[in-house]
């Protein structure tokens, strides 16, 4: 059988696939194609609700029927949508000696400008599973509930990563974290290129800019490539650009 394309990229060079809200169908597919992980986003429940509408249905049934308020109900609901991806790249967690295989899980957005809480839900979100990782935007307050999860040892997404000064500064959280505790969980930064484009094209419109669109293309790329070489410059180990609109790098 031939190879695919993304078959020959893992093996031909250091990009890694990530798959975002999948189903399980998709699960087995990307885990076909080499998959590296698998990261997650709060609005999951509601995507399962529209591609796998009879599984999510029953789920929250189950869910609804324990009580709690709304908040509650819906974390445990995405709970359950995660662990059962997270059992999905279970084998390929244990076969990669724990490099490969994580799931993503953030915590409820809403409660976000909390970062005590933020840390509160990974400490109990890692009870699902070894290939459990914490996903936290890299606000303000997400940058003291990152500090504080990596030196609980669990490892992090760092998400929405726009500016360089951001990137160095979810950097210099892990580096904290490592004095503090003597931990090295894995670690990922997240940086969303296809948004960034977004607002630019949207500032270059309504201030009436006149620009070739085909510079504005890449705008994204060339700041990312320009957070993985400062990455590297400054001693960050074992850095590595993962391919598509979200493309973490890993930091050991």
């Amino acid at each position: 059988m031939l190879e695919t394309y993304f078959q020959r990229l893992r093996k031909s060079g250091k990009t890694r696939l990530w798959i975002n809200n999948p189903t399980l169908s998709e699960v087995k597919d990307s885990l076909e194609q080499g998959v590296f992980a698998c990261t997650t986003n709060p609005t999951y429940g509601a995507n399962l609700l529209k591609r796998d509408r009879e599984y999510a249905l029953g789920e929250l049934k189950n869910c609804k029927s324990q009580g709690g308020s709304q908040a509650e109900i819906a974390d445990r609901l995405q709970q359950r949508y995660i662990a059962r991806l997270m059992h999905q790249f279970h084998d390929h967690y244990e076969k990669t000696g724990g490099q490969e295989g994580w799931v993503s899980l953030q915590s409820n957005p809403y409660l976000e400008e909390d970062w005590t809480q933020i840390v509160e839900s990974a400490i109990s979100y890692r009870k699902l599973g070894p290939n459990f990782i914490a996903k936290i935007p890299a606000t303000e307050t997400g940058l003291k509930a990152i500090e504080e999860v990596l030196c609980e040892g669990i490892p992090v997404i760092a998400t929405e990563i726009f500016a360089v000064s951001q990137m160095i500064a979810t950097c210099d959280c892990y580096s904290r974290a490592a004095l503090r505790s003597g931990k090295r969980p894995a670690f990922f930064i997240t940086h969303i290129t296809g948004i960034f484009d977004e607002y630019l094209q949207n500032q270059v419109q309504s201030q009436g800019i006149k620009l070739d669109a085909g510079l504005l293309s890449h705008a994204g790329l060339a700041l990312a490539r320009h957070q993985y070489h400062l990455f590297k410059s400054r001693g960050y180990a074992g850095s590595m650009l993962g391919g598509g609109a979200r493309s973490p790098k890993h930091f050991t």
